[in-house]
């Protein structure tokens, strides 16, 4: 077997090999991505899809850029989902709103969410990376102390972890919120 044999086999394989965990990293995604949805589906809630995407799931930490950048308009689900002012909100750039379960849990107004955005390297203790949010609706503010990631704001009782949405989590975090308004 001369060397351009041997070379394009070996290129055939390794191409294989890229393929596979290309494609098997899209299924794994899929399957993540529809527990959104059957969640939401199984408690009677509602899902938004957002701007998450079916072959894709975010496992970003603390990403930043050097760059500036000038946002002329805001996605219209962070608008609507995530206008707050309060870190993680209202930082960075490339904000987005993804896979939105809402709906009313033990008579509580609720939504949960990933939401990712890319910090600046010129705000270095507002890294930007991909965090899983869960907020109640509550008319007064809470009279309890807050931990570092909880804030209250129009209207809303935040609570926010770094990562992906975890449908697991989500009615033990409501409890959670509720306990202290």
């Amino acid at each position: 077997m001369n060397f351009a044999t041997l070379f394009i086999i070996l290129m055939i394989v390794i191409f294989a090999g890229v393929g596979w965990v290309v494609f098997w990293a899209i299924k794994h995604a899929q399957k993540n991505n529809a527990e959104y949805k059957n969640f939401a589906s199984v408690h009677g809630y509602e899902f938004d899809k957002a701007q998450g995407n079916d072959n894709y799931r975010d496992y970003s930490t603390n990403v930043t850029r050097n760059e500036k950048t000038l946002t002329l308009s805001q996605s219209p689900f962070v608008e609507k989902y995530a206008n707050f002012t309060q870190y993680p909100f209202g930082h960075g750039t490339e904000r987005k709103v993804a896979y939105v379960i809402s709906g009313k849990y033990k008579n509580t107004p609720f939504h949960a969410f990933t939401y990712h955005f890319i910090g600046q390297d010129s705000d270095p203790s507002k890294p930007g990376g991909v965090f899983s949010v869960v907020l109640i609706q509550c008319p007064d503010a809470p009279k309890r102390q807050l931990t570092d990631q909880m804030f209250y704001e129009n209207g809303c009782l935040c609570e926010y972890q770094q990562g992906n949405l975890n449908v697991e989590t989500i009615h033990e975090r409501i409890d959670h919120l509720r306990k202290l308004v």
